[in-house]
């Protein structure tokens, strides 16, 4: 029979949840704004001087983890009033 690898089922375009990319940032946290929120910058690798702040951004804690001014590694989830809003990797800083 010709065509076996053909797909013969309708495509699902019922509305979905969108399934967005992990896409990991270094993300510096300098103050806290309010309910686990945190204002920081999205860091920028430049060589050969290291990171610099590039993009102000928010960071959520998930796991009520207060977070002290540091270097993190978070994930983008959404947008805080008006900026990228990052969620954290893991609770210890890396610098």
């Amino acid at each position: 029979m010709q065509g076996d690898n053909t797909n013969l089922q309708p495509p699902n375009f019922a509305p979905t949840v969108p399934i967005y990319p992990p896409l990991e940032e270094l993300v510096r946290v300098t103050g806290i704004v309010s309910g686990g929120v945190y204002e920081a910058f999205i860091e920028q690798f430049t060589p050969p001087l290291g990171v610099r702040d590039r993009v102000a951004c928010y960071v959520y804690e998930p796991n009520g983890f207060k977070l002290q001014p540091g270097i993190y590694d978070c994930r983008l989830v959404s947008n805080f009033n008006g900026l990228p809003l990052f969620a954290v990797c893991c609770c210890q800083a890396l610098k």
